[in-house]
């Protein structure tokens, strides 16, 4: 495990700490008594057997989802896993003056993932780079997967959203609302903001008043999933804010849509994160 450390607005101390050998999982992010993200039952890690879903490893955590989430053939033919090939890899990390710089390798088709995180006023910076290994454009739909820690009360605020889409009822959008948010235990719910809308910014509430401020940048970065999870699958009840490098959970659907990434032979695309803490 390795930490970065910052401070909130008011100063507080805020660690956020990196799995490396687990894909790069950020297992905490902590400001004083308060843990943000969900933890492993047992209080353990473990290693995922190959071909696993996703929910048969450990529900916790900050996990990197690439290159779709669920699992697909591409156009191509190629066979992507499910939530990607990068969650359950090792991957290999170093310290600099500046920044804790991990990179993740696919094993679907070969690309790599690096990640800088460092401090900045008030949080953290989290900033992206894929680079394309294939001999032939392939579709690349990176979406983090922070599954926040929320209690009952808690709920996800989109500014400049009005409208998304319930991946159960794609075709109808529905109003985005808090109540959205109110599931009843043992349910769960996946969001997309609508493909036509560029959302940048999403903001977690708690009922005591905390809130963690996630935005993001980059033009391949336009899209944002909200998976709502009242320990459903998750040890605990749980919101994942996803920005997305596609629309929505399949790099197939999404490169059919044309509204995904795609990487050319030897391609490079970068984008950042940004967390800030009130």
């Amino acid at each position: 495990m390795v930490s970065v450390s910052s401070t909130t607005r008011s100063g507080a101390p805020v660690e956020l700490t990196v799995a490396p050998s687990r894909g790069g999982k950020i297992t905490s992010l902590r400001t004083g008594s308060r843990e943000w993200l969900s933890q492993p039952a047992g209080g353990a890690l473990r290693r995922s057997p190959s071909g696993l879903r996703f929910i048969d490893a450990e529900m916790c955590g900050w996990d990197e989802c690439a290159p779709t989430i669920d699992p697909c053939v591409t156009s191509g033919g190629l066979s992507l896993t499910d939530h990607g090939d990068l969650w359950d890899q090792e991957w290999v990390a170093r310290d600099t003056e500046s920044a804790l710089v991990s990179v993740g390798r696919g094993t679907d088709w070969p690309y790599e993932l690096r990640r800088e995180i460092s401090a900045q006023p008030g949080g953290f910076v989290l900033d992206y780079t894929v680079t394309s290994r294939a001999s032939e454009p392939q579709p690349f739909l990176w979406a983090a997967h922070p599954q926040f820690v929320a209690e009952v009360g808690s709920w996800v605020e989109l500014p400049g959203i009005s409208q998304v889409m319930d991946v159960q009822a794609p075709d109808v959008p529905i109003p985005y609302e808090r109540r959205l948010m109110d599931l009843p235990e043992g349910s769960s719910l996946k969001l997309w903001t609508l493909a036509a809308d560029e959302s940048r910014r999403a903001l977690l509430h708690h009922p005591d008043g905390d809130s963690l401020d996630l935005s993001w940048g980059g033009d391949a970065v336009r899209w944002c999933g909200v998976w709502v999870d009242a320990a459903a699958y998750a040890t605990a009840r749980v919101l994942a804010i996803e920005p997305a490098t596609g629309w929505y959970d399949s790099a197939l659907r999404a490169s059919d849509n044309g509204t995904v990434l795609m990487l050319g032979t030897g391609s490079s695309a970068s984008w950042s994160l940004s967390i800030r803490f009130s």
